[in-house]
């Protein structure tokens, strides 16, 4: 009986052998050729899951006959049967432009996946835009816990901290003010995203010195197909898109222009005021951004990209409707070239090699003219004051990382990896005063540089069959500090059927660079001091729970969070200065060895139904912070506290192309902490004085709704085109802008405005 068992084994054993073999199996995209990254392969046999790599590549064991599923966040579905064991390609054609597969199933692509941080594009594009022009940061406000700065503002406020503490990666670069007029539109053209990641908690520990989040935002390859351009004309100005082979499905470009029409109808008025020709007050504002990306497919194992980026703001404004004349101008430049290189010398490894130098500059030049009274028990007089302020900025960073990914058996996975990064901040500031009586000058030069040099490490498993376990370690070490930070992570993540998950984690996150972010007449610059020895690190420890569900009862998405999140060796930066005559404001250090403490109830529930589609969002959050010198200690409402916040999204697919979409968005005041000592300053509620009394209150709720409507349709030769119409503050609801203290110790008041804004855009691609 021995003998024939062992007998028929040996007969089954090289037919089970021959049975199920691997293949290999590459996706790209239909149209353009670009692989596809984490598109969700499945045997429906075996119930394994594969996901594909940087190249679109995955190995999966299957036998003859097997089906197998492909799903990816942004392209139709795919099954197929295994019919032999050759090496396998699928292209797979992208989701067409509706609302059904906008919102519809990309809860259980994102879930299933592994991509739950990752935000579709589609979606980000849907949200009703401001000015006409979708956003990528400001439409991340719509989603729970990430709250915009102020009304309009792309700033994105996250678990009560406040923008300088959320990193904005663009292609693995840094970017510390990516912005254009102060906050209003960020420098990233949708078309040139190509994805977008959001971390509130448990970020990669490639990523490190911030304390809220991280926003990795990579740019979209070009077509190694066909040539591809669009054009739009809309209220904000014109914009292209260019994208095409080089060589054929071997290298690419990729090109974006933006520029404001603006200035054409306002620069002449301005100049006139300048030149005494008119008393009047006008303004000429002027924005614009280039995007280039090349890819270089060396190989079948390697890729090269380079990356750039340039983006300029001017704005000029001069008043003489009274006998005193002021006159200002603004600019920004943002500045990034970044390399990556990509090689895979096996099929579960691959190494990644980074370098990349951006650079944040703001300049400000004031003159003003003036006349003031002197009262006096002899005699009144008067003086005429003449007075120039100029003021340079800039932050630069250079990087250079290297890090690797290996695939192990049992579904476990290795990364790690080094950085290195050089940063330097120069602060120039020269101010003169003339007058018959004052002649006064003042000129200041401030240069900081650091390098810093970090090692990281990630370590994902399974614990158990349903129990995802991923751990993460992270150790930077400044040139001007002893210590080495180090900034440890563990999440956990546990499926309770394919459909829905739980899930658990912890970190540590240090912050050496603190961010002072100043107004001027209203315009937002922002600085960064580097890692000062004189500033102690500020260490953030948060923890969050989740539960995820794709396709729960009723809705096509569920999600549920829950934080606590600890900050210490909070610095903060305060006015301590302000000089009417010049228009010059002082920023100095105030305090130090602060404490922050936030927590707060995420909830999101999306669900379609045929052609509509909605999303409602509500984040309840607070967030209190204390100071030795300030309230006697106590804790104290942060600046960043919006204790409720909520978004509902809809929006309906007409036929013949058109889609209305309407966003309805309320947000309970942002608390004033302000000093109850007589003193004037005229700066963003956000960003407020303190002295050793303190004043609380709370700015009014604001509330808002958006319409948008667009149709597209099919040019007779080819290509697509569109138009859009649109409402941003349907209802006109005022909100508050600015604050300014009184004369009278205990008194604040507040400025709004109204800003009901109308647009329209037109555009083409062929």
């Amino acid at each position: 009986m021995t003998k024939l068992l062992l007998y028929i084994l040996g007969i089954l054993w090289p037919i089970a052998g021959l049975g199920q073999t691997s293949i290999h199996l590459t996706i790209k995209d239909q149209q353009t050729g670009r692989y596809l990254q984490h598109a969700r392969v499945e045997n429906r046999q075996s119930m394994e899951v594969f996901t594909t790599d940087e190249r679109g590549i995955t190995v999966f064991k299957a036998a003859k006959g097997d089906s197998i599923s492909i799903v990816h966040l942004d392209y139709q579905d795919s099954i197929f049967l295994i019919k032999d064991y050759s090496d396998l390609q699928i292209a797979l054609n992208p989701l067409a432009s509706t609302v059904a597969n906008t919102w519809g199933n990309q809860a259980y692509k994102r879930l299933n996946s592994g991509q739950d941080h990752r935000i579709p594009i589609s979606f980000l594009k849907s949200v009703p835009p401001l000015f006409g022009e979708p956003d990528i940061l400001k439409s991340l406000s719509y989603l729970p816990g990430v709250q915009p700065l102020l009304d309009g503002y792309s700033h994105p406020m996250v678990r009560g901290g406040n923008p300088g503490q959320t990193l904005i990666s663009y292609d693995g670069a840094n970017l510390y003010f990516p912005y254009h007029y102060a906050g209003f539109m960020s420098v990233f053209q949708p078309e040139m995203i190509g994805s977008v990641d959001l971390y509130k908690a448990d970020w990669p520990s490639k990523f490190g010195g911030r304390q809220s989040a991280v926003v990795d935002i990579r740019s979209a390859e070009g077509n190694y197909q066909t040539h591809q351009q669009s054009y739009q004309l809309g209220l904000m100005g014109f914009k292209g898109n260019f994208k095409g082979p080089l060589l054929e499905d071997k290298l690419t470009y990729h090109a974006g222009i933006r520029r404001t029409l603006f200035d054409p109808f306002t620069h002449g008025k301005v100049d006139q005021i300048r030149d005494h020709k008119k008393h009047k007050a006008g303004a000429d504002f002027q924005a614009h951004d280039l995007h280039l990306r090349t890819d270089w497919r060396i190989n079948k194992n390697q890729h090269l990209s380079l990356t750039g980026l340039y983006a300029k703001d001017d704005y000029d404004f001069a008043d003489r409707l009274t006998k005193e004349y002021f006159d200002e101008s603004y600019g920004i430049k943002n500045k990034l070239l970044a390399l990556n290189y990509r090689y895979h010398p096996k099929n579960e490894t691959s190494i990644n090699m980074h370098l990349s130098q951006s650079k944040f500059s703001s300049s400000l030049d004031l003159h003003s003219e003036s006349t003031l009274y002197f009262p006096s028990l002899m005699e009144d007089y008067q003086a005429n004051y003449r007075a120039w302020v100029e003021q340079n900025q800039s932050l630069k960073t250079t990087k250079l990382s290297v890090y690797a990914t290996q695939s192990l058996a049992n579904n476990m996975t290795l990364s790690y990896g080094t950085e290195v990064e050089w940063l330097t901040y120069k602060d120039e500031q020269n101010s003169n005063i003339f007058s018959e009586h004052i002649l006064g000058s003042q000129f200041s030069k401030n240069k900081l540089s650091t390098s810093l040099a970090a090692a990281f490490a990630e370590f994902s498993f399974k614990l158990a069959k349903r129990l995802q376990v991923n751990t993460g370690l992270r150790l930077t070490s400044y040139e001007d500090r002893e210590k080495v930070l180090l900034d440890p992570k563990i999440s956990l993540q546990y499926a309770l059927n394919q459909e829905a998950r739980l899930t658990a984690g912890f970190s540590i996150n240090s912050q050496p660079i603190v961010p002072l972010i100043q107004s001027y007449e209203g315009l937002i610059s922002e600085t960064h001091y580097l890692a000062d020895p004189s500033i102690p690190v500020a260490i953030s420890n948060q923890w969050s729970i989740g539960l995820f569900h794709a396709r729960p009862r009723f809705f096509d998405q569920l999600a549920i969070e829950a934080y606590y999140k600890t900050q210490k060796e909070v610095s903060k930066y305060a006015l301590t200065e302000t000089n009417h005559f010049v228009g010059e404001i002082d920023y100095s250090p105030f305090f130090n060895a602060g404490e922050m403490k936030a927590y707060g109830l995420e909830i999101l529930l999306q669900k379609s139904i045929q052609q509509l589609s909605s999303s409602l969002s509500y984040a309840y959050s607070k967030a209190e912070t204390s100071f030795p010198k300030v309230n006697s200690g106590d804790f104290f409402d942060a600046d960043f506290s919006k204790n409720h916040h909520v978004n509902a999204l809809f929006a309906y697919q007409f036929p013949k192309g058109y889609r209305l979409s309407a966003s309805w968005t309320y947000e309970s005041g942002i608390p004033i902490s302000s000093s109850s000592n007589p003193f004037i300053n005229t700066i963003i509620p956000s960003y407020n004085s303190f002295h050793y009394k303190l004043i609380d209150a709370k700015t009014s709720a604001r509330h808002h709704l958006d319409l948008n409507v667009e149709r597209r349709w099919n040019a007779k030769k080819r290509g697509t085109n569109w138009f859009g119409l649109g409402i941003y503050n349907v209802y006109n609801q005022s909100t508050v802008f600015s604050q300014l203290a009184d004369h009278l110790p205990g008194r604040m008041n507040w400025f709004g405005h109204s800003k009901m804004i109308p647009h329209f855009y037109v555009g083409m691609q062929r």
